[in-house]
C-alpha cells in the first residue's frame, strides 16, 4: 500500500492522468471507419496484452480478439483509471480528491458519454462497469445527467449490457429529482397513459414522474418498473409484441425511439 501511494503521488505530479485521459480521444477514429479493424499487428497485440495484464483483468484478453487497437486501448485505459480510484478513497469527501475533480469536469464527462456513439459493444460495457462503481454520488451525477448519459443508457436497455445500463439510471435516479422540471407533464402524456396513471398507487405517481426514464417510455411500462423487478422489465422492453389491455410495446415503438436518440445525437 505504500509503494501504491508513492507511485499514485508520482502519477499525479507527472501529469498522468491528463496523459491517459487525453488518449481517449484517440479513440474517436473508429467512427471513421467502414468495417471492423481488428489486431493484425504482432507489436500491438503484444503491447495491449502487456497492458492488459498490468490491470489484472483477464476478461479483456477476449475484447482484443474482436476489436481494434483504439478499441483496445481505451478498455485498457478505463481499467487503469478504476485502479487510481481504487486509491482515491471516499469520493463524497468535501472538497473531493483532485482526481475525481478532473473526471467531474464537464470536458471529461463529454468525452466519457460521447464514447457511447461508437456503439462498441466492448467499450460500452466497460464504460457502464465504470461508471456504476465510481460515479455513485451526487456530485458526480448531477455533471452525467444534462450530458446525453441517459439517453446513450436507454439505447443500451435491448443489449446485453441492458440490466447494468439500468442499474446506472436507478443509481442517477437517487440523486437527481429534478431532471423532468422542465416537463409539462399534464400536456405530454396521452389520455389513455393519464388513465393509467390514475389507476397507480399515489407512491409509484410520484417516482414516475420524477423518473428519469419518463422523456422515452409509456408511464405503462415505467409503472412495470416500479411494481416489478428489473429482470421483468427488460423483458417488456426487449419484447417484439406485447399487447393487452394495459400496455401496447413492440419492437416497432423501441426501434422508433432508438432511431429519435441517433436523430438529436447526429444533429
Amino acid at each position: 500500500p505504500e509503494y501504491a501511494k508513492a507511485n499514485y503521488k508520482m502519477f499525479k505530479k507527472a501529469n498522468g492522468l491528463s496523459t491517459i485521459f487525453g488518449m481517449l480521444n484517440f479513440t474517436f477514429k473508429e467512427l471513421d471507419r467502414n468495417q471492423d479493424d481488428v489486431i493484425d499487428d504482432e507489436k500491438s497485440t503484444f503491447v495491449i496484452n502487456k497492458m492488459a495484464n498490468y490491470t489484472g483483468i483477464k476478461e479483456n484478453l477476449a475484447y482484443f480478439e474482436r476489436n481494434s487497437v483504439e478499441i483496445n486501448k481505451a478498455i485498457v485505459i478505463f481499467n487503469i483509471l478504476d485502479k487510481l480510484f481504487e486509491s482515491v478513497g471516499d469520493k463524497n469527501l468535501v472538497p473531493m480528491p483532485s482526481f475525481f475533480q478532473y473526471l467531474s469536469k464537464k470536458r471529461s464527462i463529454n468525452v466519457i458519454v460521447q464514447l457511447f456513439l461508437i456503439e462498441n459493444h466492448d467499450l460500452s460495457k466497460v464504460i457502464m462497469s465504470f461508471i456504476h462503481k465510481n460515479f455513485n454520488c451526487y456530485f458526480s451525477t448531477s455533471g452525467f445527467i444534462n450530458n446525453g448519459i441517459i439517453e446513450m443508457l436507454v439505447m443500451n436497455l435491448h443489449t446485453k449490457s441492458g440490466k447494468k445500463a439500468l442499474k446506472i439510471i436507478e443509481s442517477f435516479n437517487e440523486f437527481v429529482k429534478d431532471y423532468n422540471d422542465d416537463l409539462n407533464y399534464e400536456n405530454m402524456i396521452t389520455p389513455e397513459e393519464r388513465c393509467a396513471l390514475d389507476k397507480i398507487d399515489f407512491e409509484n405517481q410520484v417516482n414516475i414522474k420524477s423518473s428519469l426514464l419518463l422523456r422515452f417510455l409509456p408511464v405503462s411500462l415505467l409503472d412495470i418498473l416500479m411494481i416489478e423487478n428489473n429482470k421483468i422489465f427488460l423483458d417488456v422492453y426487449r419484447h417484439d409484441n406485447m399487447q393487452n389491455e394495459y400496455i401496447i410495446w413492440n419492437s416497432d415503438l423501441r426501434n422508433h425511439l432508438l432511431q429519435k436518440i441517433r436523430g438529436h445525437f447526429e444533429a
